[in-house]
């Protein structure tokens, strides 16, 4: 069995409405075994109202019967068959060319697909020749990579739209995505912004991915100094930091977090990425950033934080727990488009939330034996207020007194043994636990009380 060497494509063409534009169908038949190809059948599908067949005609690569039909709207054949002698020698290039007309009637970075249905190749003795395709779209725009708003220039405008997408503010049409994936690697991100800059500025292009040189480039690391990161009075300024042996030219950031708990507020930039420009945008628990430099300054080579992400809470009234925040994604571009290899470090908080209110927690667990823990929070208050945490039973008669004392603002946690003042154990049943607190005095009249149920079993 021969391998699928052969290759039939259609390139990609670029038109305006109401034009007509030439796109050629491609066999590169310069494989190892040199088939020649005798006869070929193609079955091609494409957007009838997108455009219109004018024209099929044979390249000099083709010498013998050749014919063309459109059964059916949007569909097209093109069949060609030779004797041995005229048959397509080993090589590669356009066999035919097909033009169309584009209808006026359709906007400007729309597309369609010319899809290959069906392909048979045949060699002088009638076996098939095995194959692969590659389809061609038809774009309305002009054809010139960076271009995104079809404006025929490269210039910022096409930047911001590029910044815009990527910011998740607006959508691209297939052609827009053509024109902005600059390097080629079916993606638009910072690279892509990067490389537009560096056209506008003339500083050079943005090539293609595939072409670059695989140099070594020791990885960079991004991560959240732990002595900074925390809670303090219901907000969190989050500084995240960078370590690079290469200098930076643009960094494409993505958050995550709880935005049941969280709200995101505007970043700053910090240190030795202070005179870049910060972009961004968040919706339901992603936060896109992007930090690049219109005028095409890197940020230098070196360590420490680059950025303080802040957040305020939202129902701190009743929420003690740390809520959830990881750097989901870091892409940093380095000179002339290079993608810099970053590893990422876990964010971990220090400080509990203060909360706004109190909060006493059920007991877990629940039905326990022999212990259970009971968790309660106390409130940012003018003075340290005085807390009890005592233990009844179901007639009201007090068992064990757990926390009778002042308390810090913050989460706290008591532990029942399930035994009396005296340290003998108490029998299974219901019992009730009260948090009471007022003031800075014992007597606790008046500011918060709250009583709950727990089973004791044996």
């Amino acid at each position: 069995m021969r391998e699928a060497q052969v290759i039939v494509a259609i390139p990609d063409a670029w038109s305006l409405p109401g034009d007509t534009v030439t796109m050629t169908l491609n066999i590169d038949n310069q494989t190892e075994r040199d088939d020649p190809i005798a006869a070929f059948q193609s079955h091609l599908t494409y957007s009838d109202t997108f455009a219109t067949v004018l024209d099929v005609q044979p390249t000099p690569r083709i010498d013998g019967l050749f014919d063309w039909n459109i059964p059916d709207p949007g569909r097209l054949i093109i069949v060609f068959a030779t004797s041995e002698l005229e048959a397509i020698a080993s090589g590669t290039g356009p066999v035919a060319e097909i033009t169309f007309e584009v209808n006026p009637s359709v906007t400007v970075g729309d597309s369609t697909r010319i899809h290959f249905d069906r392909v048979v190749l045949s060699d002088t003795v009638g076996i098939a020749i095995p194959l692969r395709v590659q389809d061609g779209t038809l774009f309305l725009g002009t054809g010139i990579k960076g271009d995104v708003n079809m404006d025929g220039e490269v210039d910022v405008l096409d930047a911001v739209w590029m910044i815009n997408y990527i910011l998740e503010r607006i959508e691209f049409t297939t052609f827009q995505f053509w024109a902005a994936d600059c390097n080629e690697d079916d993606a638009v991100d910072i690279l892509d912004v990067v490389g537009i800059i560096n056209v506008i500025l003339g500083l050079g292009t943005c090539p293609p991915t595939s072409s670059l040189a695989k140099i070594a480039i020791s990885p960079a690391s991004i991560w959240s100094p732990g002595e900074e990161a925390e809670f303090t009075h219901g907000r969190l300024e989050l500084p995240l930091a960078i370590r690079s042996e290469h200098d930076m030219t643009g960094i494409q950031l993505i958050l995550g977090y709880d935005p049941t708990a969280l709200h995101p507020q505007a970043p700053q930039l910090r240190g030795r990425a202070s005179h870049m420009k910060l972009d961004h945008e968040w919706a339901d628990g992603r936060w896109v950033i992007l930090i690049y430099n219109p005028d095409g300054t890197s940020i230098p080579a070196g360590s420490g934080s680059i950025l303080t992400a802040s957040f305020s809470m939202r129902n701190s009234k009743s929420t003690t727990q740390r809520p959830m925040i990881e750097i989901s994604e870091a892409l940093l571009a380095g000179e002339g488009c290079r993608e810099i290899p970053v590893d990422i470090y876990p964010i971990n908080l220090k400080g509990d939330l203060q909360p706004e209110t109190w909060v006493l927690e059920q007991n877990y667990p629940n039905p326990f034996n022999p212990t259970t823990t009971i968790i309660y929070s106390v409130p940012t208050t003018e003075l340290t207020p005085w807390v009890s945490l005592k233990i009844y039973n179901i007639v009201g008669q007090e068992v064990r007194t757990l926390v009778n004392e002042r308390k810090a603002p913050g989460r706290h946690r008591a532990t029942w043994d399930g035994k009396d003042e005296e340290g003998r154990k108490v029998s299974s049943g219901v019992y009730l636990y009260t948090l009471s607190a007022g003031g800075t005095s014992r007597d606790l009249q008046g500011e918060f009380r709250a009583t709950k149920r727990m089973v004791l079993v044996k």
